[in-house]
């Protein structure tokens, strides 16, 4: 009788380890996942929610792993946890792709204030020409009307692009900023090389 019995809880064993090796992998479910990861990708959610993102991430990576190597039940219960920090992120982006958004804008807007103000200095009147005044005018209400597209693109709802333009318009404005401060400094060192020099005193 105990021979019997020992030969059926190897056989029960068995049946268990051969189950859990036959289990499917959830290839549908990851599938699934990434298509919703691709969905908020496509929305920023590396920009507006980083720490939700690396966390999506990490999970995505170690699933994948699970799934080469064909631990297909350990791969579902992983998949199946995957769903609230998936859930985590998109609401972290629907909360913060707003507020973001509208800071990058409103970097934009200081730095297009700042621009045109360097452009009323002294300064930068004094080696500004008349053509160069015209077309800086011109560039400054380019930038404006930018700007104007990334609040629209904002109320549209369009957070990543309008983050993104944002950003782009800030860098065109430095190199304006980075222009006028060139030119002062040209006309200083000019200015500095055509002053006689000072006698020296009598001793």
């Amino acid at each position: 009788m105990k021979k019997i019995i020992i030969v059926g809880s190897l056989a029960i064993a068995l049946g268990v380890i051969l189950f859990a090796g036959c289990a499917k992998p959830p290839t549908e479910k990851v599938a699934a996942l990434q298509d919703q990861i691709s969905k908020l990708e496509g929305q920023g959610a590396q920009v507006f929610a980083t720490p939700q993102y690396e966390q999506v991430s990490a999970g995505m990576s170690d699933l994948n792993s699970l799934m080469d190597q064909k631990k297909n039940k350990a791969a579902t219960a992983k998949a199946d946890s995957m769903d609230a920090l998936v859930k985590a992120l998109d609401e972290a982006v629907i909360a913060q792709a707003p507020q973001v958004a509208k800071q990058a804008a409103d970097a934009a807007g200081a730095e297009i204030a700042k621009l045109k103000a360097q452009m009323k200095t002294p300064e930068a009147k004094k080696v500004i020409v008349k053509d160069e005044i015209k077309k800086m005018d011109e560039m400054a209400a380019g930038f404006d009307k930018d700007l104007a597209a990334v609040t629209a693109d904002i109320g549209n709802s369009a957070f990543l692009n309008a983050y993104n333009n944002a950003n782009t318009l800030k860098g065109k404005i430095a190199a304006a900023e980075q222009g006028i401060t060139q030119k002062i400094e040209e006309a200083k060192a000019k200015k500095g090389a055509k002053a006689p020099a000072k006698a020296a005193p009598k001793k």
